[in-house]
């Protein structure tokens, strides 16, 4: 059983890195140990040890508690009445509008600028339920530039014009992607110097296009598994240089690593701050650690997920979970593991987005396994009915003051961060309002 992998190695790197994973242990004796490949390569190992993960009593309480200290912050809210406002009549409403954290779902350009009745209905869930986005496929090579020089921006840019127009925050996925598959047709038949010249050209045409609309990107893709770009140029450096290319044509967004197999299973949990740490030491300006998190393996054990992503985002960097879906053909089982995992998520004060990969059966070559809402009107399976409670309920702040004095001064104790409104209500009429954000720290609004 191998539970961990740190793949791509040189001994020129000169650094000591991380290796390590999990297993469920059944009895009996074990043995561990590291091989390398080849088999006569020489390595040192400086210390190891193995502990024992004990499965929390309440998983619920312990994230919930977490949630409140990393996510929330007092608000104290007081004023005095309008002129005409009496106490009994009069009421302070405090809602949040927008959460500081993002919550966001990868999109279908096409569909989502359609005009059937069902794209009508599925652009308006986009723009009503997150405020961070991610094009599925419309950003990658392959699609744009299917013709070497002959890129096609199309209906992306439409798409992008209305997410922006309601404040939404831009992922880019992806820049570069080192799966050979996954590339246009002239980039997988070219060597050598031309693919360093497309690699080069690739990144310029892309940032200086979305120049401030995208406000942090995947850089090379899936690093961890394919090597494609590195082999056939010969250069092994060439992950370091399209991280400082990306940062000298556009020094504005962040530059993410973007991985698979670190919070599923074990295998490069490790590796992926390992690579960060890394780029960070040869001053590659990496923005943050990008991880997938496709589920598959279903019910989880909240305190093996914790753990994984402890190790994942030990760098001090902004991490996201950049494709997130929870998959079983049972549907109680998929919404279990999908409050689960975006609850452990959110608990941990290093991430600071979570990406739905998909979230309806209507658009997209998804399996159906995952999908939480289902048929022409978006309707919410009970997997989705989980996320919208999740969404709307437990982790958003709307809170209403009934005044029984002239002055009001009420302390909310853990409202969320973000942008709010007050709106202060007499006899059935709105008699003032008021927008203001609540961050770290103690917070006051006064009307």
């Amino acid at each position: 059983m191998v539970l961990g992998r740190l793949p791509f190695q040189r001994a020129e790197d000169n650094m000591w890195k991380q290796i390590g994973g999990d297993f469920k242990y059944t009895g009996g004796s074990v043995r561990c140990w590291i091989r390398a490949e080849p088999m006569n390569v020489d390595f040192q190992v400086d210390s190891a040890s193995l502990i024992e993960l004990n499965p929390y009593s309440n998983w619920k309480s312990h994230f919930g508690d977490q949630i409140k200290r990393v996510r929330t912050n007092p608000l104290r809210v007081t004023g005095g009445l309008p002129a005409g406002c009496s106490p009994g009549s009069t009421t302070i409403k405090v809602e949040l509008t927008r959460h500081e954290f993002g919550f966001g779902t990868s999109i279908n350009g096409k569909n989502f600028v359609g005009t059937t009745s069902t794209e009508q209905k599925y652009r308006q869930f986009i723009l009503d339920n997150f405020n961070w986005a991610v094009f599925e496929n419309d950003h990658k090579w392959k699609g744009m530039e299917k013709q070497r020089g002959r890129v096609n921006f199309g209906v992306t840019d439409d798409a992008l014009d209305i997410l922006l127009a309601h404040n939404f925050t831009m992922r880019g996925h992806t820049l570069l992607w080192n799966l050979m598959q996954s590339n246009p047709d002239f980039v997988k038949a070219a060597n050598g110097g031309i693919l360093k010249n497309d690699v080069i050209e690739r990144e310029d045409y892309m940032l200086r296009h979305y120049v401030s609309d995208i406000a942090e990107w995947d850089l090379c893709n899936e690093y961890g598994h394919n090597h494609f770009i590195e082999e056939r140029t010969g250069d092994r450096e060439m992950l370091l240089k399209e991280f400082q290319k990306a940062y000298s044509v556009d020094p504005r967004p962040e530059y993410f690593l973007n991985e698979f197999d670190v919070l599923r299973n074990s295998l490069l949990t490790s590796y992926i701050s390992d690579l960060g740490e890394f780029l960070q030491k040869k001053n590659a300006h990496v923005g943050g650690i990008g991880i997938q998190s496709h589920l598959r393996e279903l019910p989880i054990d909240p305190e093996v997920l914790e753990k994984r992503l402890e190790i994942a985002s030990r760098l001090n960097l902004d991490v996201s979970i950049t494709e997130f879906s929870s998959h079983s053909r049972n549907v109680y089982v998929r919404a279990a593991g999908l409050e689960q995992a975006l609850t452990i998520y959110f608990a941990n004060p290093k991430v600071h987005c979570i990406v739905l990969w998909g979230f309806c059966d209507s658009f997209g070559n998804f399996a159906d396994d995952f999908f939480l809402f289902e048929g022409p009107n978006l309707t919410p399976n009970v997997a989705g009915n989980t996320l919208m409670r999740l969404l709307h309920n437990d982790w958003t702040t709307r809170e209403t003051i009934s005044a029984t004095s002239t002055r009001v001064d009420k302390t909310i104790p853990n409202a969320f961060r973000g942008n709010y409104k007050l709106t202060v209500t007499c006899g059935g009429q709105v008699k003032a309002e008021k927008q203001f954000y609540v961050g770290s720290g103690s917070n006051t609004v006064t009307f």
